[in-house]
């Protein structure tokens, strides 16, 4: 399997839940590219996969902001560019953030991805807003000629909105992540690898 990453299109899409059931799905390891703040989304995809070979974060910051924020609270300096993927293959990254979430002092998240020419998930969440959001972000990875390999709708349904967008996209692959809260981790993460498969995407 191919490195791929996952990325959102703001905070609190879904890309740890996402994350997690493709982990889970086919046995990716997992690498968090910058985890800002005490909560760590390390923590919770370990926590839902077993025997989950999981990757200490590239970087790990204090404060629960954008990376760029924490770099000044807390004097440090990096360069988002430099952090390595720990292995060639079947590593799932995580970013922070969405795709122009601050990666560091001068680049983006979308920089990285472009520059480690990584596959790319995008994660959609459906609320107010939400195509507007999408859409930005999917024509953000076309604009750099970034390889997407679907977007994933976390949590609730909400069919006008994903029809719209599929219609405008159609020859994106789209894919649905139940609740785990309402249909178990495990049936989640079999239902989107079912999707994925039938989908023919190449991780």
């Amino acid at each position: 399997m191919r490195n791929i990453c996952i990325s959102g299109i703001h905070t609190d899409a879904g890309k740890s839940c996402a994350s997690a059931a493709l982990c889970y799905a086919f046995g990716f390891e997992y690498f968090k590219l910058i985890q800002a703040g005490s909560s760590t989304d390390k923590s919770f995809v370990e926590a839902k996969v077993a025997n989950l070979v999981s990757h200490a974060p590239g970087i790990s910051l204090k404060t629960a902001a954008s990376p760029h924020v924490g770099m000044i609270k807390e004097n440090v300096t990096f360069e988002g560019l430099k952090i390595n993927i720990p292995k060639q293959n079947g590593v799932l990254v995580e970013l922070a953030g969405g795709l122009y979430c601050p990666m560091d002092s001068k680049k983006y998240m979308i920089d990285y991805i472009e520059a480690k020419k990584l596959p790319t998930f995008l994660v959609s969440r459906n609320y107010l807003g939400s195509i507007n959001h999408t859409v930005l972000s999917l024509e953000a990875l076309k604009s750099k000629n970034i390889e997407i390999l679907g977007v994933i709708f976390s949590d609730e349904k909400d069919e006008l909105s994903e029809e719209y967008l599929k219609r405008q996209y159609p020859n994106l692959n789209f894919f649905n992540l139940k609740n785990f809260d309402k249909f178990g981790f495990e049936n989640a993460a079999d239902d989107l690898r079912k999707q994925i498969l039938k989908a023919g995407v190449k991780l």
